[in-house]
């Protein structure tokens, strides 16, 4: 039995054992048909060796198959006929997406993770397109089913429950603010004004920062509210003047431990170097080690380099010898006059007691070398270091100067074990630190300890503790650790903000300070790159940095390198390709550089990405992320026009559903662009186009192409009514789209608007008003020198013909339009579809003279046609005709077979199928329901029949009325 975990981690099981397969695209391949179930060779050839010719991608196919047949049997994957590939429901059981889709796991269980987490398959584009879309696809389906189990436990005042689950929405669905609402009322009823505070900031953030917009009234009320409770019971509110430590067991465990073999003298390095990023909290880890040690166990001495002082001679080694000095007077250890004068010279903040004119004898200063300066110091610490052990703490050595780093290694060479050092570095200069001691030294004498970022798990627990909670909210937490990457100044800085009741992406003025001097570090060309990476929604890639920055490819090499040392961004791999991406190394440095960039300065690099987008879409036909990137950034421009223009683009291809039955005319229902995911979110797509449209014209930006954005969103509108069976408010839209089409000439949205009407006609029976507008897509087509409006026109005057009874003209039209596609197929356009719809036809009119053998193989072509294209909601409707005659004919077995494949096919469909294909659907179920009323099955029979009776619920429809009244007439009768 083969079982797959699709959600998550991929993997696939074969009798309970985990597979490997020799490559990924078998893999791939296996995944594909777990979710479709069903798919044609030609399009798993394309999918999976889209880049190799047709002969070469099928002939991997058919090693590909053969490698899993003799994997897992000859029957797991069976050909019906040359063209179609069908998984053996018998051989494989229920996939986690089969189960989320079917709703038969636990809401909390139901979405382990993304759709295919980490599997990568190499050189195969559309295969990772596809994997992307599925992956909204199925995390809409889970966000659906968590919002209505969140509204039911709300109505049963269920508030854990309810919480958990709100959470666990947010966290997926980050711009739902009626959830956000939701669960600011629950902590408000708990008392918890604080959380309530809380969750209103990072909505508001997340609003503001990303989409520009900010919450509704009544969220801020609620949260104004729980601020007007907090102020009345100011006393709650404490602050701890304690610096807050967290973690570093292993670090302050190696810590001690060198400490501790410094003190008896053990032959180790005698320098330790902690290293890590701006503020990861090495400084921490040395104050909060040193609190535990005792006077005696060493004389810390202890300095900070600052990057302005890196020219000043041994400006780090005042504080030291400021040190050095009161702790020889104070152990009335006396040095030589000539030393104290020396570092009375070098030095003149240093107090001393005696003045120059009481030594004893005068030295020349002007005399005075650097060799003598540096074996004075070293002398005194050495003087110092017989009495006590010294601990030298240098915070910051890379900016300590070269006459600073000349007294270390002398004093470091001949020291022994009195005296140790220990040091912090940032870790984009360790590597210029180490040249510049010396490498060969450095690798002698030096330790190195490097202090990371805090894990995931260490922010949750960190997060804990600092805000004093024993669980903490999910979406804060992913919240916490993706602005601060786990960066331990930026986690205490968040947790000042939160306990203010402040948002986590809210700049404190500290970290505003901090970035500020890690960013003016850099050179202008690598703050340009700074600045046009901000831009990006996440990751950036090269060529985007090339085409945006505005530098030459050397400049921007030498420029992300410099960014690159100041530990600023990052780089990777794009997954699925092989381009270079960089990312910040923190959330928060990238809204801070974006946030320092005048409003013209982001509009301009905002412009730039989108004409960069528009090129990669003349490339590439406008893949959906790239549609809705150039919508962000066009919008983030000030350019309406073409914001709006991209969200047409992306309505019209991904979102609107195309006619299941009769296939459009366009290229985008040829690659089957439209999916279940997209369909829900058809009216919101629709209502954010109307408004945008509203306010464009309000702007006069031109009444041409005001009147264009608006036949466009007609021509959806209609189309979309239309699919789901509303007849009237899609014919009304139609109407609308064809008087305006007709004012400005618009001769593509008329035969769109046609078209469109005849869809509905088909749907009502109405053959009059299909022979009408059949003829006026006749006379467009002949104007247009359109040959395939011609060919569907064709078929389209068949229909009416056939329902008016007159057979011998309907064939004559379906035959024509058959012949017209093949002509036009013979060249390679596809138009395999539109021909099986013709077959499909002549198919029911064989039926309806009750020649079930001749309607069945015509039903059967259709199949067989549409194979060969992409797999649609059109193929479920030749199944069921399909399974329909072959009940006709005593072929039970044959008609659930087919009639199973109609079901399987639906199933890519999630349920959102328009009124024709819901209407087979309860043919569909009519017939499973005689077939398991024969079988002695009544209670099936019901259930199927029940099925079937839920569509004229919703719909009048008399031939689908007859045929259910037919199936309760025979189950009395058995």
């Amino acid at each position: 039995m083969l079982t797959a975990r699709m959600l998550g981690t991929a993997a696939i099981n074969w009798n309970g054992k985990r597979v490997v397969f020799p490559f990924a695209k078998m893999e791939a391949l296996l995944y594909y048909l777990l979710v479709k179930k069903s798919c044609s060779r030609a399009e798993l050839a394309a999918l999976l060796w889209s880049e190799m010719d047709d002969e070469a991608a099928k002939k991997n196919l058919r090693n590909t198959l053969y490698l899993l047949k003799k994997m897992f049997g000859e029957s797991l994957i069976q050909t019906p006929s040359r063209s179609l590939l069908l998984l053996d429901p018998t051989h494989s059981g229920a996939s986690d997406v089969a189960c989320l889709l079917e709703g038969e796991a636990e809401e909390e269980a139901a979405y382990g993770g993304e759709f295919l987490a980490g599997f990568y398959c190499k050189d195969a584009v559309l295969f990772e397109e596809w994997v992307n879309e599925k992956r909204q696809e199925l995390r809409e389906v889970y966000l659906s089913r968590l919002t209505r189990r969140g509204v039911a436990l709300l109505k049963e005042k269920r508030y854990e429950q309810a919480k958990s689950c709100l959470k666990r929405l947010v966290a997926i669905d980050e711009y739902n603010e009626s959830a956000y609402r939701s669960l600011m009322r629950i902590y408000s009823q708990a008392g918890a004004d604080n959380k309530v505070i809380a969750t209103y900031r990072q909505l508001e953030n997340k609003l503001q920062s990303e989409l520009g917009i900010r919450p509704d009234a009544k969220t801020k009320e609620i949260a104004q509210q729980a601020l007007r409770r907090k102020e009345n019971n100011a006393d709650a509110e404490k602050s701890s003047q304690t610096e807050l430590f967290f973690g570093r067991e292993a670090e302050r465990s190696r810590l001690f431990d060198w400490l501790g073999q410094s003190k008896t003298g053990d032959a180790l390095p005698r320098f330790l170097v902690l290293h890590g990023e701006q503020g990861v909290g090495k400084s921490a880890l040395v104050r909060n080690v040193f609190e535990s040690l005792s006077g005696e166990d060493a004389l810390i001495l202890r300095t900070q380099c600052y990057q302005v002082e890196e020219l000043y001679p041994y400006k780090a080694w005042s504080a030291i010898f400021s040190q050095v000095m009161l702790e020889l007077k104070r152990r009335e250890i006396e040095a030589p006059d000539s030393w104290r004068q020396v570092i009375s010279y070098l030095f003149p903040a240093i107090a001393l007691e005696r003045s120059a004119e009481d030594f004893s004898h005068q030295m020349d200063i002007h005399a005075l070398q650097v060799t003598m300066a540096q074996e004075v110091m070293h002398g005194l610490l050495q003087l110092l270091a017989e009495h006590c052990r010294l601990l030298l703490v240098i915070e910051d050595i890379q900016w300590l100067d070269q006459q600073g780093y000349n007294v270390l290694q002398q004093v470091l060479r001949s020291s022994g074990s009195h005296i140790d050092c220990l040091a912090t570095c940032r870790s984009e200069a360790l590597s210029a630190f180490a040249q510049r001691f010396g490498e060969r030294q450095a690798q002698q004498v030096i330790e190195w300890l490097p202090v990371e970022r805090f894990s995931r798990s260490e922010v949750e627990r960190f997060a804990a503790l600092a805000l004093d909670t024993a669980s903490l909210d999910p979406l804060l937490q992913e919240k916490l650790y993706e602005y601060t990457e786990g960066n331990a100044l930026f986690l205490v800085e968040c947790f000042k903000l939160l306990q203010l009741g402040e948002g986590v992406g809210r700049l404190s003025p500290r970290l505003h300070s901090v970035l500020t001097e890690r960013v003016g570090q850099l050179s202008e060309k690598a703050r340009k790159v700074l600045a046009a990476a901000s831009v990006f929604f996440r990751d950036a890639s090269y060529e985007e940095l090339t085409a945006v920055a505005g530098l030459n490819e050397f400049e921007l090499v030498e420029a992300i390198e410099e960014i690159q040392k100041k530990k600023l961004l990052e780089e990777g791999i794009q997954p699925g390709r092989s381009h270079l991406t960089y990312r910040f190394c923190h959330g928060c440095i990238r809204e801070f550089v974006y946030g320092q960039l005048s409003a013209s300065r982001q509009k301009m690099l905002h412009h730039r990405i989108g004409l960069h987008l528009e090129e990669r879409m003349q490339a590439c036909d406008g893949a959906r992320e790239l549609l809705y990137a150039a919508i962000h950034h066009f919008s983030q421009a000030g350019e309406e026009a073409k914001a709006i223009e991209y969200r047409i683009r992306l309505a019209e291809r991904y979102s609107c559903p195309h006619y299941e039955m009769f296939p459009e005319l366009s290229a985008a229902v040829m690659v089957g662009s439209d999916s279940g995911y997209d369909r829900r979110q058809i009216t919101e797509h629709l209502q954010q186009l109307e408004e945008l449209i509203a306010a464009a014209a309000k702007r006069a930006l031109g009444e041409e192409r005001i009147s264009r954005y608006q036949a466009a969103y007609l021509e959806m509108s209609g189309r979309y009514h239309i699919w789901l069976g509303e007849h009237r408010q899609g014919l009304r839209a139609i109407h609308r789209l064809l008087r305006l089409a007709a004012l400005r000439e618009y001769q593509e949205y008329r035969i769109k608007g046609y078209q469109q009407v005849v869809y509905c006609a088909i749907q009502t029976r109405r053959d009059r008003m299909i022979e009408a507008f059949a003829d006026k897509l006749i006379r467009a087509a002949a104007d247009a020198g359109r040959e395939t409006v011609l060919g569907a026109a064709l078929r389209f005057k068949g229909i009416a013909y056939a329902l008016r009874g007159e057979d011998e003209l309907a064939e004559q039209s379906y035959r024509q339009s058959i012949a017209l596609f093949k002509r036009l197929n013979s060249r390679g356009n596809g138009y395999a579809a539109h021909i099986a719809a013709a077959y499909n036809y002549i198919g029911d009119l064989r039926g309806g003279a009750g020649e079930w053998v001749e309607a069945l193989r015509h039903y059967e072509t259709a199949i067989r046609l549409h194979g060969q294209a992409t797999v649609g909601e059109g193929l479920t409707i030749f199944y069921i005709n399909a399974g329909y005659a072959a009940f006709e004919l005593g072929r039970y077995d044959a008609a659930k077979s087919h009639l199973q494949q109609a079901l399987v096919v639906g199933e890519q469909f999630g349920g959102q199928m328009g009124y024709w294909c819901q209407r087979g659907h309860c043919t569909l179920n009519c017939v499973l329901a005689r077939i398991a009323c024969r079988a002695g099955d009544m209670a099936a029979a019901r259930e199927h029949l029940n099925r079937a009776e839920e569509f004229l619920v919703k719909y009048h429809d008399a031939n689908q009325s007859a045929i259910i009244e037919r199936t309760r007439r025979e189950m009395k009768m058995l």
